[in-house]
């Protein structure tokens, strides 16, 4: 089976992969045997300092310096048979140049060899990233004989690349009031990892609030704002109960092989407890001697509690409360929580509008002596998109 050469030529000086001999031997066997070989290490070399162009009776490069896990092996999508085969060098290595790389299989064979640009992979100093990406390509008779064990989670996105990947994909500020409409409460189970559309999400806490998983830190029984942007990073900010702190976490969203993930998330900032403020409650409305308050953390997160019992019969869709200027959503947003009426213990309804008044919008009519226990949190209109 003859060996094939992928060639790039810069400055007269060729680059490229070829198979080696017992490579070429091993793959025409288990295309003759219907079956696969494994690719499982990548290596790669200083090639002794110097620049060469490999050879097929090759066993070793040159002068290895590291050997290592395969992170992704894909189909060129302009050349048949063609192979990308990516390998990522973490931060702990480094002080040479990459002239040469390899490919082995299970028992440490070398099936492929090609040479490089001269790379220099540096270590980790102070803030720079050592991690150094360099992808292979690999041209062969049949690509699906190759079966490689790859590793997709050395390919991680470092906290350098993620703000970088913040701010690019901040940098088109648009208002929050066109570009950020309020999308829902989370009402079922959910994972964090499917929240991918453009929106402002309310996160809830109480006795009914479902499992809610891919959140940072220890979630436990706390609420808060999500918001998505722009469908490449996630922002959440969320306190304690008690809204003792409330802390700001972001993550980026990235792909591997073809293949959607997430950044770790990255604490942006934390806050202690905002100044609370006492509700005014409409005609027909009573405070009981549960909390009723609301504030705004310097995120602009609203947040509001509240029990409150009926004066008067009240009607459905009429108000509860009005927030003032400053603590008001961009679009209606719904909250919700528990009623007691007439013996009954039910989901408690409301919405907060754009004006700042909170409607009661269950479907019956209130007798006086209802009980409705409401807490929300939402972003406030007046929060500046520039934040973000």
């Amino acid at each position: 089976m003859p060996s094939e050469f992928e060639t790039v030529i810069t400055d007269q000086t060729q680059y490229g992969t070829i198979i080696t001999t017992q490579g070429a031997a091993m793959i025409a066997q288990c295309i003759l045997e219907g079956k696969k070989l494994p690719i499982v290490e990548a290596a790669a070399g200083d090639a002794d300092g110097a620049y060469y162009q490999p050879t097929v009776d090759q066993t070793a490069l040159k002068g290895e310096k590291w050997r290592g896990q395969i992170v992704s092996a894909t189909l060129n999508s302009n050349t048949p048979n063609m192979l990308d085969v990516k390998i990522v060098i973490g931060e702990d290595v480094g002080g040479f140049t990459i002239r040469e790389m390899a490919l082995f299989d299970s028992d440490g064979n070398m099936i492929a060899i090609c040479n490089t640009p001269a790379t220099e992979k540096v270590m980790l100093s102070g803030n720079v990233s050592g991690k150094l990406t360099m992808l292979m390509h690999l041209l062969v008779a049949d690509a699906s004989v190759l079966e490689f064990t790859i590793t997709p989670s050395l390919d991680t996105v470092t906290r350098q690349e993620m703000d970088a990947a913040l701010e690019a994909s901040l940098s088109n500020k648009a208002p929050l009031n066109t570009t950020l409409c309020f999308k829902s409460n989370i009402a079922a189970e959910m994972d964090m990892n499917d929240f991918i559309e453009n929106g402002v999400y309310n996160l809830m806490f109480g006795s009914d609030v479902p499992q809610i998983s891919n959140l940072p830190g220890d979630y436990g029984n706390r609420a808060g704002v999500c918001i998505v942007a722009k469908s490449s990073q996630l922002l959440i900010s969320y306190g304690d109960k008690s809204r003792a702190v409330s802390a700001m976490w972001a993550r980026v969203r990235y792909i591997i092989n073809s293949t959607e993930n997430w950044t770790d998330w990255q604490r942006l900032a934390t806050t202690g407890a905002p100044e609370e403020y006492n509700l005014p409650f409409a005609s027909g409305w009573e405070a009981t001697l549960l909390k009723c308050a609301y504030w705004k953390n310097q995120f602009g997160e609203v947040g509001l509690t509240f029990a409150a019992r009926t004066t008067a019969e009240v009607k459905t869709n009429s108000a509860i409360v009005t927030l003032p200027s400053g603590f008001r959503p961009t679009a209606q947003t719904p909250v919700q929580g528990a009623l007691w009426y007439v013996d009954s213990h039910i989901v408690g309804m409301a919405e907060i509008v754009p004006n700042g008044t909170i409607l009661y919008t269950g479907k019956n009519n209130l007798p006086a002596g209802s009980v409705l226990i409401i807490s929300g949190s939402f972003l406030a209109a007046s929060f500046p998109a520039a934040s973000y």
